[in-house]
């Protein structure tokens, strides 16, 4: 609680307000993240939490700073201005004032030493969150990344480790807590069994023989082996996570990711291409297939050509995003192709029959219309085949002509006949199918 100038206190508080500013932006940001489900769960906590900090930091220090020329005057000033040399006032009144204001300057120390923890835990969160954010990329990752790897191991390593020191703890405090200092308390064990870990001797190591004998068996066990497991615990993390990023198409180097995600950015304002979060939701289930301008115009039917075709032009400069001709490919694409036409014949299906006023046949419906017209055309063909047998070769010509001309009707029901079910008959579909006809047949029905 230091005076403030007036001119440091304006600095001060333009300071306040930009870092008000700046908060608001950042909780603009985390909800329009979470918005689009681009933020995980415990990420979003984090933010919150770390914001509401940052938020509570300024204002206490705002005040503190506010008031810290009045609270020096009342404390310190009302502690040296105690009149001791006058007469007039009783040697313990001036007692007790000297110690009422010096106990209120002790609570002025506590609070500030407690506001100086608050603060420590602040910017150790903001340090833990920038930790965080260094997984955005697959090269900065590699901190995070191989603690998240190795993290089961770890907690499992840590257990044992725990179950080791209390272990040694109680040993080497129920043996020479008595004669030594270093082992006399628990807390006093597990320092020396800390310190012991990392390479230091007690001091009456070589003294005593069973002293001796416990500090040899604490370092192999605790030293040789368990640092050594955590050292083969991590390395193994990291291995994987360096073949990971080695094995990642898309990876570049951090600046030239970070140059070339801020164009993409721009080239999609400029061109109108959708916002990348949605992009990305609606095809994240088709991570390992060829996505062609169809399927694209499927998702988003209002999306221009133009700014469809910079989009695909902008991303197949790219090698790893671009089809390759293998067979798997090829089927992934055929694929992506009936998904695409199943779509369109429903949508034209839907569309003849609103236009025609008439409901859309069943699979049964269809499957039977198509029964019979082969039938119908196996009957026609047996038809003209006996006819050409009769009249012989001589006629054959007028007999085609006959049969050219003869029942246009029946052309154009052969010509109906030929039309092949667009609408795929499901599996065990027969039973209902023999129903559906004997019922059309009983009911006497076309």
């Amino acid at each position: 609680f230091q005076p403030v100038s007036s001119g440091a206190w304006r600095r001060y508080l333009v300071a306040s307000v930009m870092a008000y500013i700046m908060n608001l932006l950042i909780a603009l940001w985390v909800w329009k993240t979470a918005r689009g489900k681009g933020m995980g769960f415990y990420h979003l906590a984090l933010d919150i939490a770390i914001l509401l900090l940052c938020v509570i930091y300024q204002s206490i220090k705002l005040q503190v700073n506010a008031i810290a020329e009045t609270v020096l005057t009342d404390t310190t000033g009302a502690l040296i201005e105690v009149p001791w040399r006058s007469k007039d006032i009783a040697l313990d009144s001036k007692i007790d004032s000297f110690f009422e204001n010096l106990t209120k300057l002790e609570d002025r120390m506590a609070e500030e030493e407690a506001f100086a923890i608050f603060s420590f835990v602040v910017v150790f969160a903001v340090l833990f969150r920038i930790v965080i954010s260094t997984a955005a990329h697959p090269r900065t990752a590699i901190l995070v990344s191989t603690l998240k790897n190795a993290s089961d191991d770890l907690w499992h390593f840590l257990i044992l480790l725990a179950l080791l020191f209390t272990a040694f703890c109680l040993v080497g405090h129920n043996r020479f807590g008595h004669f030594d200092p270093s082992f006399a308390t628990i807390s006093a064990s597990l320092e020396t069994l800390f310190e012991m870990m990392l390479g230091s001797m007690p001091e009456n190591f070589g003294e005593d023989a069973l002293l001796s004998v416990f500090t040899i068996c604490f370092n192999f066990i605790v030293f040789f082996l368990m640092l050594n497991f955590v050292i083969a615990i991590i390395v193994e993390a990291y291995l994987k996570v360096k073949t990971e990023v080695e094995e990642n198409e898309a990876e570049n180097e951090f600046f030239t990711d970070l140059v070339s995600s801020f164009y993409a950015v721009s080239q999609g304002k400029l061109h109108g291409w959708p916002d990348h979060a949605e992009l990305i939701q609606s095809l994240e289930g088709f991570a390992k297939k060829n996505v062609c301008r169809g399927y694209l115009n499927l998702i988003w039917p209002d999306w221009k050509i133009k700014s469809m075709n910079s989009f695909m032009e902008y991303y197949s400069q790219y090698e790893f995003v671009r089809p390759t001709p293998s067979g798997d490919s090829q089927n992934e694409n055929w694929s992506e192709c009936q998904v695409i036409v199943s779509a369109a014949v429903k949508q034209l299906t839907n569309t003849m029959a609103a236009l025609l006023d008439r409901p859309i046949p069943t699979p049964a419906e269809v499957e039977l219309v198509a029964h019979r017209g082969e039938k119908r055309k196996t009957k026609n063909v047996k038809k003209q085949e006996g006819a050409r047998e009769q009249n012989g070769t001589a006629t054959n010509g007028t007999s085609q002509k006959d049969s050219t001309l003869h029942s246009p009707a029946e052309g154009s029901k052969e010509t109906e006949s030929t039309v092949t079910p667009l609408i795929a008959v499901p599996d065990g579909f027969e039973s209902v199918k023999s129903e559906r006809q004997s019922d059309l047949v009983e009911n006497n029905q076309p």
